[in-house]
C-alpha cells in the first residue's frame, strides 16, 4: 500500500467512524470512581466498560471489517479491553495486523470520546499533571502552543478521546525528561512559525507542536493530524516515533 493510499484509507475510516453511535451503557462511566482514580493519578476511564463486544463488532463491520478476524488473534474476551486501552502489542504479527489495529482503534473512539465528555469537568478539576491522557491513558499526538505574556503555554491533545490538558513546555510527555539538552524542536521548511516536531532524545518520543490562537475542536483534531503528516515524515526520518516500544 502506497503512502497516499494509506492516508486515504485513514480518511475513509475516520469519516465512517464519525457516523458511529457513541451511546454508552447505563451508569457508565462511574463518575465517583472516576474522581477517585484521577486523585490517585489513574486515568478517569480506566477499567470502565465503555463498549461491549456486540457494539464493538457492529462498529468494526460499519468500518468495513470483521471483528472475528481480530478476535481470532486476541480472543473474544480480551478484545474490548485491548481496544479500549490500545494494548496493540496483544495483536500478533500478521499481514492484516495493522488493518486490524486501525479498525479496532476507530471503532472504539466514539465510546472513548463519549466517556471523556462525561468526565471532562472532573478532569478539569483534578488538574492532571501527567503526560499521558487523563481520560483514557493514551499518549498525546498534538501539543497546542498558545503564546502569552509570560511565555508559551502548551496543551496536549489525545488522538483517541480528544481530551485536552496542560503540560509543562519543557518536559517530555512520555518519559518526563526535563533536561533542555535532551529536548529537540525539528521544523519543516517554511513552517517554523506555526508547526514543529517536539522530540525527546531520551525516549525518542515526539508530538506535533502547532501554534494556535484558539483550541482545536474535537472534530477537527484527526483531520489536522492528517494535514500535518509532513511533520511525521520529518520526525520519522530523524528517528523519533509516536509509538515507542
Amino acid at each position: 500500500m502506497t503512502f497516499e493510499v494509506a492516508v486515504q484509507r485513514l480518511r475513509s475510516v475516520a469519516d465512517a467512524a464519525a457516523q458511529l453511535n457513541a451511546a454508552l451503557p447505563n451508569g457508565v462511566p462511574n463518575r465517583d470512581a472516576a474522581r477517585v482514580r484521577l486523585a490517585e493519578g489513574v486515568p478517569a476511564l480506566a477499567g470502565e466498560p465503555l463498549i461491549d463486544l456486540q457494539t464493538l463488532a457492529a462498529n468494526v463491520r460499519a468500518l468495513g471489517g470483521d471483528v472475528s478476524d481480530v478476535a481470532a488473534m486476541t480472543g473474544e474476551t480480551a478484545l474490548c479491553e485491548v481496544a479500549l486501552t490500545g494494548a496493540w502489542d496483544s495483536i500478533p504479527s500478521s499481514e492484516t495486523r495493522q488493518e486490524a489495529i486501525t479498525l479496532l482503534d476507530f471503532a472504539t473512539r466514539p465510546a472513548l470520546r463519549a466517556g471523556y465528555a462525561a468526565t471532562r469537568d472532573l478532569i478539569t478539576a483534578a488538574q492532571w499533571t501527567r503526560g499521558t491522557c487523563p481520560a483514557c491513558g493514551a499518549l498525546p499526538i498534538i501539543a497546542e502552543l498558545h503564546g502569552r505574556k509570560d511565555g508559551e503555554s502548551r496543551t496536549l491533545r489525545c488522538g483517541r478521546c480528544t481530551a485536552a490538558w496542560s503540560f509543562p513546555r519543557l518536559a517530555c510527555p512520555r518519559c518526563g525528561e526535563r533536561d533542555h539538552k535532551q529536548l529537540r524542536y525539528v521544523h519543516v521548511d517554511g513552517e517554523v512559525a506555526h508547526s514543529r516536531v517536539e522530540a525527546c532524545l531520551t525516549c525518542r518520543f515526539y508530538v506535533k507542536g502547532l501554534a494556535r490562537l484558539d483550541p482545536i475542536s474535537d472534530g477537527a483534531l484527526f483531520l489536522l493530524d492528517l494535514e500535518t503528516i509532513g511533520l511525521d515524515a520529518v520526525a520519522h526520518a530523524a528517528g523519533y516515533t509516536r509509538n515507542p516500544d
